[in-house]
């Protein structure tokens, strides 16, 4: 689901199998006409699907879904449609979709070098730690970021490939942004009038 009225979804592939993907868009594309409902018709008339024409890390094939306008409320699972409009079918349909993509370490490699997370966990380190903290103390702090960070990314995928997490999630999306706002801006405000 989107909480917004548009959306953009990178896809990494294997190179090896850009076939095996195209034909599970087709017939993702098959699955959204041949389903008689209103909301899978507003979303195969908003899901548009883009190749870039340069290979990606690994060279992996990167598709793009630009999602404009998003049905509101229409749950975007690939293998949910799949399985709605074939069946059995589906199953095996989303199998080899799934099969397609390239090595998670991609994502993994995407996010450990996103800037907003480097710096996020900076500032962790660096509240966590005080002026004359020794060896010890450090390694002790920033193994502490990397269990936290495995247990709860590790929690966040568990939870969130659950329909009913993601449901929840988009209701209460903006209480939770709102919250995690006070809390990242109370901890700049004190990086910023700290004194070394």
């Amino acid at each position: 689901m989107f909480n917004s009225d548009g959306g953009v979804i990178l896809n990494f592939v294997k190179a090896d199998k850009t076939a095996d993907f195209e034909m599970a868009l087709g017939k993702l594309k098959e699955a959204l006409a041949k389903i008689e409902k209103p909301e899978r018709k507003a979303q195969a008339a908003g899901w548009k699907v883009f190749k870039a024409a340069e290979p990606g890390p690994g060279g992996a094939a990167i598709y793009v879904f630009i999602i404009d306008p998003v049905a509101k409320g229409a749950e975007y699972s690939v293998g949910n449609i799949l399985v709605e409009a074939f069946a059995a079918e589906g199953q095996t349909i989303y199998k080899t979709y799934s099969d397609s993509y390239a090595n998670p370490a991609i994502g993994a490699l995407l996010h450990l070098t996103n800037p907003k997370a480097i710096l996020v966990w900076i500032s962790v380190v660096a509240l966590a730690s005080p002026a004359d903290a020794g060896h010890f103390r450090m390694i002790a702090v920033v193994a502490g970021c990397l269990c936290i960070g495995l247990i709860v990314f590790g929690g966040y995928a568990m939870l969130f490939s659950t329909s009913s997490a993601r449901r929840i999630y988009v209701a209460i999306r903006r209480w939770m942004d709102g919250c995690l706002c006070v809390v990242f801006g109370i901890a700049g405000v004190r990086l910023l009038s700290s004194r070394t």
